[in-house]
């Protein structure tokens, strides 16, 4: 059983990093309410109250087709697409999935997903969502899309998570507390709050992980659009009264994840082009 990526103390700054590692390819623009959608390999259907995209057109109760490439789900309707990447809620390649009441909205102003339930099944992993939301502010738009996202959600944004679940057969999870005890193949994120105001970042979650302890974080995040890449600068690390901050360094020192790179108290996550 392979070491999971996922590992101890670290998880939420992956977590973090990852989320906004994820800036797709593929950021339409417009507006999505109430979309609904089921996904059966290879191929399923999906529904919305409204779509206003660009390049797609203005459509009232649309009835679509939907494909899943690695979380990036291409609607289809009519002869005409869009695409809308679910991968920052951790569901990617997947036999089944279900979304319910997504809304979106990416314009000149800001970015905003919410989604009331998003599920993923396959034969080795299960993945659920409740409850959650993405908004970022933006102060100026980028041709690029991943310098248009990053430069937004890492200045001023607010992320939340009400209840997720993540299970895999090929993975063995660690706990928070004490990284030598394995927890099992499953863990579970509770009330995650983040929330970035000017590069000044807050966040706080639960977990199983954390035998229900509260894990907090504060922090510097910034875009560095010439060097294409994420930097961190850890401020404070807590799981409840106990400083867990030089662990955090020690984990991600020990990890290999390509990209990641740790120079303390900076944590860099950087992209190819």
């Amino acid at each position: 059983m392979k070491r999971s990526w996922f590992r101890s103390k670290s998880i939420f700054l992956v977590s973090l990093l990852s989320t906004f590692a994820i800036a797709n390819e593929s950021l339409p623009k417009g507006y999505i309410q109430e979309l609904n959608a089921r996904y059966d390999s290879p191929s399923g259907l999906a529904s919305a109250s409204k779509v206003q995209i660009e390049d797609f057109g203005d459509y009232t109760n649309p009835k679509m087709e939907v494909e899943n490439y690695n979380g990036l789900l291409v609607f289809l309707f009519e002869d005409k697409q869009f695409e809308l990447d679910i991968s920052m809620l951790g569901i990617t390649d997947a036999e089944q999935i279900d979304v319910a009441d997504l809304n979106f909205t990416n314009n000149d102003v800001e970015i905003d997903l919410s989604v009331e339930g998003a599920d993923a099944f396959d034969p080795t992993f299960r993945t659920n969502v409740r409850d959650a939301k993405f908004n970022c502010l933006r102060e100026s738009q980028y041709e690029d899309i991943k310098d248009d996202l990053l430069s937004a959600c890492l200045s001023n944004s607010d992320i939340t998570l009400n209840q997720a679940y993540f299970k895999s057969e090929t993975s063995e999870f660690y706990s928070v507390l004490n990284n030598e005890e394995i927890l099992g193949d499953a863990f579970d994120l509770e009330d995650l709050v983040i929330r970035i105001n000017e590069g000044e970042l807050k966040a706080q979650f639960k977990s199983s992980l954390s035998k229900g302890v509260k894990i907090k974080i504060e922090a510097e995040t910034s875009y560095d659009i010439q060097n294409k890449r994420v930097v961190v600068n850890l401020k404070k690390a807590k799981a409840s009264f106990f400083n867990i901050k030089g662990t955090i360094f020690k984990e991600l020192e020990s990890m290999q994840v390509e990209g990641l790179e740790v120079d303390r108290p900076y944590i860099y996550f950087s992209f190819e082009e």
